[in-house]
């Protein structure tokens, strides 16, 4: 049976694989395309018929930039027989089409035991290398820290992504492909958030810390405490490293830095008045600039790490595109990144820096943070500490 519970429900599971905004215009696809009861007609059409093909062909890629019309695109083919099958048929030969071309680069791919990996590590002559001591240690915590003060670090490129436009700030403003409605979208965003500025109804918190650190192969101690960092395996040539994060601490004496962030809380409130509104543009576009300002939080306090508490750098005339192209000495990678895809770090994190009980962030089970506009991470100062990915890994 078609229930509203069961029809929901594949909302949220095709959320997973279209866009977590994708869940945001149920309202509206329903107002739009004859309410529930039409789509629950057009819906149960398609699974009688063709069963877990309504899945494919919702996923697949040809459909997922059309993903926010995906309901009209389902009535036009519950009318027409032939359309349905001549898109199953593509839908097929396409997945085979993927499928061989995974398969044929698996095969390609050859991967080091992880004792050749390591004889490839990122190599320092450590006893002639010495780490800047940091000006401060412990913990640190900043509660209401001001929004106007993250406003010049948003990076509004990832923002036009979630709209569906790509293209790099402020050059897509002018991009003909999208017309007007760059503009439209970067004047209402700076609407809202002059007025939440105002307003006062987003808080931004930080917490953060700089501990000593020795690291030995794939791990780094603090403490009683200990990150297990994933080495590349994949064999790029003798003259090429192959990367762990733990290769840009030192195994004799070093600091390592944790952070998070949030520009989340007083969000669920804003939501909770757009919905009683049906207002869904602007569920996104609040979803949206939380998510910038907190991105822009992490930028903001990793500056202030190397200049002030760290006091490893000294960047005068530093802006925003300096920033972005990361023209600075040290990185900040994430748990759940191609560094290190390991969500669970961030337990380790949320003990040291007790995360929860100083700014309220949370972990789900599946280790997502709550407020959802949150970032958290590692500080490492080593000048020579570079991003890389160890997904070719598997």
């Amino acid at each position: 049976n078609i229930t509203t519970e069961t029809i929901i429900q594949d909302y949220i599971f095709m959320c997973f694989f279209m866009g977590n905004d994708f869940i945001e215009h149920i309202p509206s696809l329903q107002l739009r395309y004859g309410g529930l009861d039409h789509l629950l007609k057009i819906y149960k059409i398609l699974q009688d018929r063709y069963q877990g093909y309504f899945y494919l062909i919702s996923l697949n890629t040809e459909f997922i930039i059309c993903r926010t019309f995906l309901f009209e695109f389902l009535q036009e083919l519950s009318l027409n027989e032939n359309k349905i099958e001549d898109l199953i048929s593509y839908t097929r030969n396409d997945y085979s089409r993927i499928r061989e071309a995974y398969l044929s680069s698996s095969k390609k791919r050859s991967l080091l035991t992880i004792d050749d990996a390591r004889d490839r590590k990122f190599s320092v002559d450590w006893d002639k290398y010495i780490p800047p001591k940091p000006k401060f240690s412990g913990i640190e915590i900043l509660k209401d820290y001001p929004i106007t003060n993250l406003v010049d670090y948003i990076d509004w490129t990832p923002f036009f992504h979630t709209w569906e436009m790509r293209g790099k700030f402020p050059d897509i403003l002018e991009n003909g492909k999208y017309g007007n409605e760059p503009q439209k979208l970067f004047d209402d965003a700076n609407e809202l958030l002059d007025q939440l500025i105002n307003d006062k109804r987003l808080t931004a918190d930080a917490v953060f810390g700089i501990y000593p650190a020795i690291s030995k192969d794939e791990k780094v101690s603090v403490d009683s405490y200990t990150f297990n960092f994933p080495r590349q395996l994949t064999d790029k040539g003798q003259k090429k490293f192959n990367y762990s994060l733990a290769d840009f601490i030192s195994p004799n004496e070093d600091y390592i830095g944790f952070f998070a962030v949030t520009a989340g809380k007083g969000i669920e409130q804003i939501i909770s008045e757009y919905e009683n509104e049906l207002d869904d543009y602007k569920i996104i576009m609040v979803k949206a600039i939380a998510d910038r300002l907190a991105e822009a939080f992490a930028e903001k306090l990793h500056q202030m790490i190397r200049t002030d508490y760290w006091g490893y750098s000294i960047e005068k005339d530093v802006n925003i595109n300096d920033l972005i192209k990361e023209n600075y000495d040290g990185i900040r990678p994430a748990p759940g990144y191609p560094a290190c895809p390991d969500h669970t770090e961030k337990d380790t994190i949320w003990k040291i820096l007790n995360v929860e009980e100083n700014i309220g962030i949370t972990l789900t089970e599946n280790r997502a943070m709550y407020p959802a506009a949150s970032v958290c991470g590692w500080y490492f100062s080593h000048p020579e500490s570079c991003y890389f990915s160890v997904l070719s890994n598997e």
